[in-house]
């Protein structure tokens, strides 16, 4: 039992948390990923308690190790990298060519804000947004919807823009995400497992 609540306790806090009072958090969910059956999706977003946060800088360039890297389910539509969220999915899945759950990518869309060396590779992902309209803007941000196997950790490093009454600040936010499925599947398949060992230990009973 005591396992089991464990497994439970990392499906919903094992994204960690950022210093400078912005917090990650991740929604687990699993994938669709028609290449393995053992593939999951963190949904991440960012919370401030200074005020609305209005843009972020995962972006490597200049040396400052920001990013989000580890081992990452990408795809390409057409042929073209999807690094924030601009592919016509609700197209591509009518056409059933790809659903977004196969992919890894920032939820911001690039026409909403100014978009600074937006990449991604089978190990990262990364960028800087900045909101155009700030009118908008909330201390609730949807970051990014990750894709990977079960077991895999990707780790993240950034600053997020926030508007408080005094002024813009930075807040810096590190951590790690490993991939888990959904704590419903997690909880099914402890009750499977609870249940084999059961049908186990009553055939050794038979038997003896």
């Amino acid at each position: 039992m005591r396992a089991f609540c464990f497994t439970l306790l990392i499906a919903t806090v094992a994204a960690g948390q950022a210093a400078a009072g912005t917090t990650i958090t991740a929604q687990y969910q699993r994938a669709t990923y028609t290449q393995s059956t053992h593939a999951a999706i963190a949904l991440l977003t960012a919370t401030s308690d200074a005020g609305n946060i209005i843009g972020f800088n995962f972006d490597p360039v200049g040396g400052t190790g920001y990013g989000i890297t580890g081992p990452l389910i990408q795809i390409v539509p057409f042929g073209q990298q999807n690094v924030f969220n601009d592919a016509p999915w609700s197209i591509l899945r009518m056409a059933g060519v790809i659903d977004d759950s196969d992919d890894t990518y920032f939820l911001a869309r690039s026409v909403d804000g100014i978009v600074t060396n937006p990449a991604e590779s089978a190990d990262s992902l990364s960028g800087a947004f900045d909101m155009s309209d700030t009118s908008g803007a909330t201390p609730v941000f949807p970051l990014a919807q990750l894709v990977g196997r079960i077991g895999d950790t990707v780790a993240y490093r950034g600053t997020f823009t926030v508007a408080t009454p005094a002024g813009n600040v930075l807040e810096e936010v590190q951590g790690s995400v490993t991939f888990v499925p959904e704590p419903a599947a997690l909880a099914l398949g402890g009750l499977g497992a609870l249940g084999l060992l059961i049908a186990r230990r009553c055939a050794i009973r038979v038997s003896a």
